[in-house]
């Protein structure tokens, strides 16, 4: 299994999310040995597929307080010449030495330098503070109200269904109670950020409603006690009670070659996350959360 990865591994894997969308980016992950056909890890994964074809890049991280020397490009060149790597990029966050630039230039490795920007700097990605503030929830459905599609095709009805009520396929196979169903409505995380957009912290009720839900087989249905027969979920409402927490945190701030980085670890419900900002040099601005 792949060790824990550190923070400078975790900080260089969501900027590389921001830098290659659509692509699949994994960190650590574990590549095949073509000599040895052992499995060793790599800091950072980004592949590309494209029919038959697979292109990987691979990126090996170092978090040291000197610059990287060619004893470091050399290993990595030795270890990544039996992986199935494409592309090798080597990150640094102190710069690399001259013979280590010349081995790497000489060797098609790239080398890319991350350069933390001290507080108070102009050059920060947030230049009107250094912190930020960081907002979780608890959603607590207490009613819930489903509109189903008559079996004539056409009427609908509103129905107050019980948080045990049986959730069913279009093939009449059970998929869970309306709790679960519910509860992976909210937990989703599109769905998560827009109730948290408008969410305070003195908020104690929330109310939203889930639009043409579907599941793998189509709508989710209920079935009608007197026939028996499957009715389309067409709309879910949602209300219950919720808590709103907000924190604060400082951000740090860097720059990985020519892309504003800024950064911070936090805490949401017992889970480590850390929040990354980037801007590119194309001006573009990015921001998100992602845990361990």
């Amino acid at each position: 299994m792949p060790k824990r990865t550190d923070d400078f591994q975790r900080l260089i894997g969501c900027i590389t999310r921001h830098l290659a969308p659509g692509l699949e980016v994994v960190e650590p992950a574990m590549l095949t040995d073509r000599i040895t056909g052992t499995k060793r890890e790599v800091d950072v994964v980004v592949q590309q597929r494209t029919g038959d074809i697979t292109t990987t890049w691979s990126y090996e991280c170092r978090n040291r307080g000197r610059k990287s020397d060619v004893e470091f490009v050399d290993s990595m060149i030795g270890k990544h010449g039996r992986l199935p790597t494409n592309v090798l990029v080597l990150v640094s966050s102190s710069g690399f030495s001259t013979e280590a630039r010349r081995v790497a230039d000489g060797s098609g490795v790239h080398l890319r330098t991350y350069t933390q920007i001290e507080s108070g700097k102009a050059s920060h990605l947030f230049p009107v503070g250094k912190f930020v503030w960081s907002k979780q929830a608890t959603w607590k459905p207490t009613k819930i109200v489903m509109t189903v599609l008559q079996p004539n095709g056409f009427s609908t009805e509103r129905i107050r269904v019980d948080r045990d009520h049986e959730i069913l396929d279009q093939l009449g196979r059970s998929i869970g109670d309306s709790n679960q169903f519910v509860q992976a409505f909210l937990n989703n995380a599109d769905v998560g950020k827009q109730l948290l957009r408008d969410a305070l912290p003195e908020h104690q009720f929330f109310q939203c409603t889930w639009d043409t839900p579907m599941c793998g087989f189509g709508s989710p249905c209920l079935r009608k006690i007197d026939s028996g027969r499957l009715c389309p979920i067409l709309s879910i409402e949602i209300s219950g009670s919720c808590q709103i927490g907000s924190t604060q945190v400082e951000m740090k701030h860097g720059r990985l070659e020519e892309t504003q980085v800024a950064w911070a670890k936090t805490e949401i419900d017992g889970k480590q996350g850390m929040i990354v900002a980037t801007r590119s040099v194309q001006g573009e601005n990015k921001v998100d959360m992602h845990f361990q």
